[in-house]
């Protein structure tokens, strides 16, 4: 509530907007990674009784291309939210409320498109996914942590909304 004493662009950024950025980002890069080592095993895994590896499998195709989606769209979502409200602070101007909003809603939603992502990478993977030692084990465990996070938690979903339909959100964005 006191005076700005930087002037910066940066500066006009919620401190828990930056955070749920933050943590947001991580989760898009568990989800990329989880894309990236599944593919790595669809190349040479082929499934008991089966004579086509994992990439042969049109079911297979089709998840990696959802996970695609899923995550470019979050990613290219994030960028956009922050775009705008860089442009925003660019001006000097305070962020407003629906900035902030759109922020904290591209963050969550970022991170549990992250989620689906991981998922759905760790359940093609199979058995081999349930092992320790297995990236897509470390991956779908580190991910489910994220959700965790209270600047990407469910109930950002009801602040956002209560802002989006001209309601007091009662609590800082």
């Amino acid at each position: 509530g006191g005076r700005t004493r930087v002037r910066s662009a940066l500066y006009q950024f919620p401190l828990l907007g930056l955070l749920a950025i933050g943590v947001s980002s991580v989760s898009l890069g568990i989800g990329y990674k989880a894309l990236e080592s599944f593919r790595d095993l669809a190349g040479v895994k082929t499934p008991t009784g089966s004579r086509r590896t994992l990439t042969e499998r049109p079911q297979i195709q089709s998840d990696v291309a959802r996970t695609m989606a899923d995550l470019k769209s979050a990613e290219a979502y994030i960028h956009s939210a922050i775009d705008e409200a860089w442009q925003q602070a660019e001006q000097g101007e305070r962020l407003s409320t629906e900035i902030k909003a759109n922020l904290r809603l591209a963050a969550v939603n970022a991170t549990h498109r992250s989620v689906a992502a991981t998922d759905r990478m760790y359940e093609a993977g199979g058995g081999t996914s349930i092992y320790e030692d297995s990236e897509l084990q470390r991956c779908f465990r580190d991910i489910h942590v994220s959700t965790q996070h209270i600047m990407v938690a469910n109930p950002i979903y009801e602040v956002v909304g209560k802002v989006a339909l001209g309601l007091d959100p009662k609590q800082p964005l």
